[in-house]
């Protein structure tokens, strides 16, 4: 089997998994706190990042979690209203956790694309990561207005 008809098999299986995982996304996940903000308050209270928001599979889901998520996905939620994108950056994260662990118990992990894949992704967190530490954070208002 070549390595291009292997990918779209494998691209092809998880479409067809990442569809029927949402529809299952729900019932694999308990969620321990009430996701609607209430509308009548006039700032939001500040949010325990270790706050579990839901649990899947025995593993927590902390608004810490949901918060990078949403940052992750922001451009993917960008069409929906304000109101909706924790709900379905909730979705996603669920949807996330509950795919990477069948992809580990398949041992998809172990793959060599995958683990150079893996590598690039961590340098390139990490190049982003100085950039912001070391040039955005460092930029003053009077810097950008000179």
């Amino acid at each position: 089997m070549s390595l291009l008809f292997r990918r779209a098999s494998l691209a092809s299986l998880g479409l067809a998994f990442g569809l029927s995982a949402l529809s299952l996304s729900p019932l694999m996940a308990q969620e321990t706190k009430p996701a609607q903000p209430d509308a009548a308050a006039p700032a939001a209270a500040p949010v325990d990042p270790n706050a579990v928001v839901a649990t899947i599979n025995g593993e927590k889901l902390t608004e810490a979690d949901l918060a990078l998520a949403e940052g992750e996905l922001s451009q993917q939620f960008a069409q929906l209203p304000p109101e909706q994108r924790r709900a379905a950056a909730l979705s996603a994260a669920i949807e996330i956790r509950v795919m990477a662990k069948k992809a580990v118990d398949s041992g998809l992990d172990k793959d060599a694309d995958f683990q150079r894949r893996m590598a690039f992704l961590q340098q390139r967190a990490l190049h982003g990561e100085v950039v912001e530490k070391e040039v955005v954070d460092k930029v003053t208002d009077q810097d950008v207005r000179a």
